[in-house]
């Protein structure tokens, strides 16, 4: 039995995961912990990180790798994914941590993200078709699943922080926004081979976009958030959300008060893909690119 540490750079924040492994591949989360980064926030113009985003990695590993020590891990590894992907400067970046931290760090392709995604989707429930999206700050991963195999995977060049920058967008998208964000996501999604995609009646959103969306609209309808909820409910909220509909912004400033700039950007993420795959149902995933990672790259196992 081990206890083995996941740690994931992302856009939005550095999170950890720590797990109790067994010889057999068996795994159970123990321990979770993160600290928010907002590193698209710090991207220059000329597609660089800037010194203050540069900061802000090593300084939230320093402290992520300080609780996993203080969870006993005996072993760590450090992923990351478009946050130190997509930045002109990465090499910079990853020797700065190298340097100052004392961690490598493993960036791994949008390709690998969404698999490791769909890895962690399949060991967590008994799905055997779906869309699996996971919009995070600077990509958003999708993946097509049928019998329990992937049939088409792909990472799309925006999150809703880049689209937060792109658009200049305030809390309330106006309609002109709305609809180039819908455009732009239409093209991507073609552009990465899902022009004409089979039906999915189930879309499983991971990652905290899906999380808060789950999360609002189980508090606004007073249901559980982990359980399975229809779209057309997704989308009327998203509807009072573009609209400043009071309660619906009342509960969004209660609950997800970091998210208040990028909530309109990931709710029509979410729609807009759910309505090329025609999707009827929503779930929230008990999954993540760190449970995928552990999977895949350390117990070389998949469900």
């Amino acid at each position: 039995m081990a206890r083995i540490s996941i740690i994931d750079v992302g856009s939005n924040s550095t999170r950890l995961s720590v797990y109790v492994c067994e010889p057999d591949g068996s795994h159970v989360l123990v321990h979770q912990f993160r600290v928010p980064t907002s590193l698209g926030l710090c991207m220059g113009e000329d597609g660089a990180l800037s010194t203050e985003g540069i900061d802000r990695v090593c300084s939230s590993l320093q402290d992520v790798l300080a609780n996993s020590r203080g969870n006993y891990a005996d072993e760590t590894h450090v992923l990351a994914t478009a946050s130190l992907r997509d930045p002109s400067n990465a090499a910079e970046v990853l020797t700065a941590v190298q340097t100052r931290v004392g961690v490598a760090v493993e960036v791994i392709t949008g390709e690998q993200e969404a698999s490791m995604g769909l890895s962690s989707l399949l060991n967590s429930c008994e799905c055997t078709d779906g869309v699996s999206v996971d919009a995070g700050g600077r990509s958003t991963e999708v993946v097509s699943f049928a019998g329990r195999a992937l049939v088409h995977a792909s990472s799309l060049p925006f999150g809703v922080l880049a689209l937060k920058k792109r658009f200049d967008t305030e809390r309330v998208l106006s309609a002109q926004q709305q609809t180039q964000i819908k455009e732009l996501v239409c093209a991507e999604l073609d552009r990465a081979g899902f022009e004409n995609p089979d039906c999915r009646k189930r879309l499983y959103g991971l990652g905290g976009t899906a999380r808060a969306a789950a999360d609002l609209l189980g508090a606004f309808h007073d249901t559980d958030p982990q359980k399975p909820f229809a779209m057309q409910r997704l989308a009327d909220f998203a509807e009072r959300v573009h609209a400043a509909d009071r309660q619906a912004w009342t509960l969004i400033e209660r609950i997800y008060p970091k998210r208040v700039e990028t909530i309109g950007c990931g709710l029509l993420i979410l729609l807009t893909i759910a309505e090329r795959f025609c999707v009827e149902e929503f779930n929230l995933a008990q999954a993540s690119v760190r449970d995928g990672y552990l999977i895949e790259r350390v117990l070389n196992t998949n469900n």
